[in-house]
């Protein structure tokens, strides 16, 4: 509570003093919405910008700001890097400058919906970067040969990473390329790798009815499935009926965490909490599983 206090009180006196777009030191404010554009800017940008995160290491879906300094930073930015879609909604109710990083993307629709998780592609995250780099060439010129560079190394180490996740997940190494997950947030993930996602909820994570319980149980089943996988900020509570009711037939079944990359601690980024990083961890609690 202390440390927002301390942020409110001096981005309070820079608005006082000058309503400005850049921090005590000089550098100018960029905001993002949420994890994955949090990640992608911030290889982008480097450090000529101080980089701020609205929604932090919380559950996206349904958030809503209530912090003023949230406010107060996007309202002095250059530029809040939103995604749409549904998922950040109030983002052009903090800044009159908002920039949507998905101009470009492949959406795919499940039963008529748009699946919004596009950011669990490597290859879709490459063109919101390349969004990214193009807004900020557009802002700071004098930097251009930086943003570029800075994209380029980008691009670089998520190709590189999709080879070897690729590599770890190809199918003769696996007994089954059948993933059963808490809601549908794996679809584009699945779809890059070769795999064939089956979510108990669905795209927006509500909760199954009995109907869908029932259906997920023979499914499991008939796939000789082993493992559900919970995305971090899910509740189990449907997973647990799931795997207690398979266990009144003999059939046993855990379940394990994947990441959907929705939050982001920013103080903790640089320890292993980048988005290749996550992803990586999940690949191999995936590679591990589907061998078994």
């Amino acid at each position: 509570m202390k440390k927002i206090g301390l942020l409110i009180i001096g981005i309070t006196s820079c608005s006082l003093m000058a309503g400005c777009n850049t921090t005590s030191s000089g550098k100018m404010k960029i905001a993002t919405t949420f994890a994955p554009i949090y990640d992608y800017a911030k290889r982008i940008v480097g450090d000529k910008a101080d980089l701020y995160c609205v929604v932090g290491d919380n559950e996206p879906h349904d958030f809503s700001p209530n912090d003023p300094a949230a406010s107060i930073f996007c309202a002095e930015a250059k530029v809040l890097f939103s995604y749409g879609h549904e998922m950040d909604t109030w983002a052009d109710r903090l800044s009159k400058n908002t920039f949507n990083v998905t101009n470009g993307v492949g959406f795919d629709e499940n039963n008529g919906v748009i699946d919004p998780h596009a950011w669990l592609s490597l290859k879709e995250s490459q063109t919101m970067m390349k969004n990214i780099k193009d807004k900020m060439v557009e802002i700071d010129p004098d930097n251009s040969t930086y943003y570029s560079e800075n994209y380029d190394k980008a691009v670089s180490e998520f190709s590189n990473a999709m080879s070897d996740f690729s590599s770890r997940l190809e199918g003769d190494k696996l007994s089954s390329k059948v993933i059963v997950t808490s809601h549908e947030a794996f679809g584009y993930f699945a779809k890059e790798y070769g795999l064939t996602q089956y979510g108990i909820g669905d795209i927006a994570a509500h909760e199954p009815d009995s109907g869908r319980i029932t259906s997920t149980i023979e499914y499991i089943k008939e796939n000789s499935v082993k493992y559900i996988f919970v995305e971090e900020l899910d509740e189990v509570g449907h997973v647990e009926t799931i795997v207690n009711e398979l266990k009144k037939e003999n059939y046993i079944v855990e379940y394990k965490t994947l990441s959907a990359y929705e939050g982001v601690n920013v103080d903790e980024y640089d320890k292993e909490g980048d988005y290749l990083s996550v992803m990586k961890e999940n690949v191999l609690e995936l590679e591990t599983c589907l061998k078994e």
